[in-house]
């Protein structure tokens, strides 16, 4: 079996599993919310209450368990009460006074690897016809631990994969130019090269543009 072949089959699985058993996946629960940047997300330790606003600030991802949601008339989520663990960067900020003065109140233990739960609002972005999007979707944790567990062999794969494409266009473009025997044919080819070079790579930008207003991904 010719090495490309070999590539192609590698990619195509490695594609079929982050679609099946990837975060995303429709075979597990949607059970975890993956957040980057917490400060941009509003928490309450009552969801009808606003003055139960706590300011939650982690510059890492913070992994929240999803306990319970509240949907509007229309089904959409609009808050999930979600559980996670308290670490050294919750605890220790200037920031998360609120946190930790509420986790008193409700006579919590305030040291890492604690659980807390709040309730966050889900965040949307309408469009210009009017419908919302979700800035954060949940994702499954049975996936995220085995995206998680297969990294490190996908990391490898690509490092291999880089590893090969130089020796490997260097000897097709030494074998191509050693077969050509006159050398007057090189201007020639290099010029049809570069052209169909250009024209693949406006075709390329041209179909990922179109895609992305097409189906708005992310």
């Amino acid at each position: 079996m010719k090495l490309y072949t070999q590539i192609l089959i590698a990619m195509i699985v490695g594609i079929l599993i982050g679609l099946l058993f990837g975060p995303q996946s429709p075979l597990f629960e949607q059970d975890l919310y993956k957040i980057t940047q917490s400060k941009k997300i509003e928490f309450r330790t009552q969801a009808n209450d606003q003055g139960t606003i706590i300011a939650l600030t982690q510059s890492q991802p913070l992994f929240l368990n999803v306990l319970n949601v509240q949907k509007d008339e229309k089904g959409k989520i609009r808050w999930a009460e979600v559980s996670f663990e308290l670490n050294a960067e919750l605890l220790l900020s200037a920031q998360n006074q609120s946190l930790r003065d509420q986790l008193k109140a409700q006579g919590k233990t305030l040291k890492a690897g604690t659980s807390a739960s709040l309730w966050m609002k889900i965040p949307y972005r309408t469009l210009q016809n009017g419908e919302e999007i979700e800035m954060i979707t949940p994702v499954s944790s049975i996936g995220s631990n085995i995206t998680t567990f297969l990294q490190p062999f996908g990391d490898l794969f690509m490092r291999l994969l880089k590893m090969v494409i130089i020796p490997l266009v260097f000897a097709s473009l030494l074998v191509g130019v050693a077969n050509l025997g006159d050398v007057r044919k090189l201007g020639r080819l290099g010029g049809l090269t570069l052209l169909i070079y250009l024209v693949t790579t406006a075709m390329a930008v041209g179909i990922g543009l179109i895609c992305t207003h097409v189906f708005s991904p992310g």
